[in-house]
């Protein structure tokens, strides 16, 4: 069962997860016409996602060290939405756990099918991928939501000279 729970209410936020919901099933449905168009499901799906988060990296900024990047990405939007909890930090390694995703209670609404929604989240987390690839910094996903854990683990590493 999913631990999914938005907890932050007033209308704003509704309005606002509603959108990313709706982006969470328009997604769904444009991956599963894609399959069903001859596309091999992931491959389409992480070309596409990843190629949106290196596309925004446009806007993002440059970062000289990897705190700076961690606070911008902590956004007023995306705590408003994903709840994200900032777990450790040093000048290498970032954890940020979020507590809750929208895109996935989308997903959610169009099937409830576990490992269709683990391989989904999985490949939209491309976004995330290919945003840090294209600053220079690494992204790993650990533990996520859809896999039935209470957050999404996402961690990011610092390239610069000061690797660990």
């Amino acid at each position: 069962m999913l631990k999914n729970i938005q907890l932050v209410n007033d209308t704003l936020s509704k309005e606002v997860r509603f959108e990313n919901e709706k982006r969470g099933m328009i997604y769904y449905q444009m991956v599963k016409h894609a399959v069903q168009a001859g596309l091999d499901k992931e491959k389409y799906s992480r070309a596409a996602v990843n190629k949106i988060g290196r596309d925004n990296s446009r806007s993002f900024g440059v970062y000289d060290n990897l705190p700076d990047f961690v606070y911008s990405f902590m956004n007023e939007g995306l705590i408003s939405q994903f709840r994200p909890e900032l777990m450790s930090m040093d000048d290498c390694k970032a954890r940020v756990d979020f507590h809750y995703c929208p895109m996935l209670g989308g997903l959610y609404n169009m099937t409830q099918d576990a490992q269709e929604l683990e391989l989904l989240c999985d490949c939209a987390m491309e976004t995330d991928r290919g945003l840090t690839s294209a600053l220079g910094l690494e992204f790993e996903l650990g533990k996520t939501i859809a896999n039935g854990h209470d957050t999404c683990e996402l961690c990011f590493k610092w390239k610069g000279d000061n690797n660990a």
